[in-house]
């Protein structure tokens, strides 16, 4: 699966891409036939570090015509990327709810909490599922599975 340069993007926000990841993404949008002067820039540029790729990066974004989302919005994208993956029934749910956590881990979700972990992105429910160790894990994994269901039910695009 690939990752598209919205989710790419998203990730980038939420703190979870690194220098060689930009490089990379400069690189194979180039390989494709995609063109833009920032793509070289990244590509050329003698430090390979965040202070100066990130802003060739961000420019290369609204060059495109797309727009740097919020941190807030950027973790929304992630989590719904996740939990319809979830939902799909086609993953493993438990698994795929750990990339979730590792996906947003910068993101202060905990801090955020009005009354349970993860109430104010509404993953409350599933991690309390997540780290139950009342239930076994076919148990925990069909409770993921269910929240997740409702989750892009109250939060997803359509909604």
């Amino acid at each position: 699966m690939t990752e598209t340069d919205e989710l790419f993007i998203a990730r980038y926000i939420a703190g979870q891409k690194k220098s060689k990841d930009i490089v990379s993404f400069a690189n194979i949008k180039l390989d494709s036939g995609v063109y833009q002067d920032e793509y070289l820039d990244i590509i050329d540029s003698e430090l390979k570090v965040m202070t100066v790729l990130a802003p060739l990066f961000e420019k290369s974004v609204v060059s495109s015509g797309k727009v740097l989302p919020s941190i807030d919005q950027a973790v929304m994208q992630i989590l719904e990327h996740h939990i319809a993956l979830i939902a799909s029934e086609k993953i493993d749910p438990y698994c795929q709810f750990q990339r979730l956590l590792s996906d947003i881990d910068s993101y202060d979700y905990l801090r955020k909490a009005k009354k349970y972990v993860g109430d104010s992105i509404g993953i409350h429910n599933m991690y309390g599922c997540y780290h139950s160790d009342d239930f076994s894990q076919k148990d925990i994994n069909r409770a993921l599975v269910k929240e997740a269901k409702s989750w892009v039910h109250k939060y997803g695009k359509e909604h």
